[in-house]
């Protein structure tokens, strides 16, 4: 199984809405997939129309219980599933403050729940802190949509030099901040790969942005600001199900073809 998030500093740079088109396209080539809303916002399950009623309270999760999988519920599409956030996930970062040193409860409740499924994609909060420093820290892939410009761009490096550190000292447990003990494995660090989101070629600052040399972690991919996207909300469903995405359906799917690349995902050779 494969686990992906999507994360960013700060919101309202498309993470939401990434996240849900790649899990759509994951499950329409066919592979099992999981979405797993850790947004207090929940607007990922509020796009697929899944009550927030029905999620897990934050202390299932920070706890890793075993009923954390009675909060899965299927979506309108074949193959996709969702474990939907909650108001309460805004009271993770001090559960998980409160856990003993050396338990990860994020890692575990991932292995729980993402059990039958190929790949898990992940909402992650925006900002930096123990939950989304957890997140991050069990995941294989992180991606990071950038809106051009040079604040943006500053946000993705800090990101991505603050997970190398991490993995160079050896690892952090989440709960205390301390360095890991002898016993306990070094730090993963995942592959963190950002990407071009609410892309409006009108925009000088967007045109010399997206032009300017990059570093080899940022995909050439271009989400366009459009419409289309915003329609998601109010229609509630993902890009496939939008009528007339126009060029923002080719833009997620190249990017899907990256992931699918980046983690050596195995696509069925015929879909369900």
């Amino acid at each position: 199984m494969k686990r992906i998030a999507l994360a960013h500093l700060k919101g309202g740079v498309g993470k939401t809405t990434t996240a849900v088109n790649l899990a759509h396209l994951a499950a329409a080539a066919g592979i099992r997939t999981l979405l797993v809303d850790l947004d207090a916002q929940a607007a990922a399950s509020y796009i697929l129309r899944i009550d927030p009623h029905d999620a897990a309270k934050a202390k299932t999760v920070a706890n890793a219980t075993q009923g954390s999988t009675d909060h899965i519920f299927p979506s309108d599409a074949p193959l996709l599933d969702v474990l939907p956030g909650s108001l309460s996930y805004r009271k993770l970062p001090h559960l998980l403050s409160e856990q003993k040193p050396g338990k990860d409860p994020i890692q575990e409740i991932f292995k729980r729940v993402g059990k039958g499924y190929d790949l898990l994609v992940v909402d992650a909060p925006a900002g930096l802190h123990l939950e989304s420093e957890a997140i991050l820290r069990a995941v294989d892939l992180v991606l990071v949509p950038i809106v051009p410009s040079p604040l943006s761009m500053e946000s993705f490096t800090k990101l991505t030099h603050f997970l190398e550190e991490r993995a160079a000292s050896g690892g952090r447990t989440a709960s205390s901040g301390r360095k890991a003990s002898d016993g306990q494995k070094a730090e993963k660090r995942p592959v963190v790969r950002g990407f071009f989101s609410m892309v409006d070629r009108r925009r000088k600052l967007h045109r010399d942005t997206v032009a300017a040399p990059h570093p080899a972690t940022l995909w050439d991919v271009e989400i366009p600001a459009a419409a289309v996207v915003e329609r998601m909300t109010t229609e509630r469903v993902a890009i496939t199900g939008v009528k007339r995405p126009g060029r923002v359906m080719p833009a997620y799917r190249e990017l899907f073809d990256r992931v699918v690349r980046q983690l050596d995902l195995s696509i069925p050779a015929n879909p369900e």
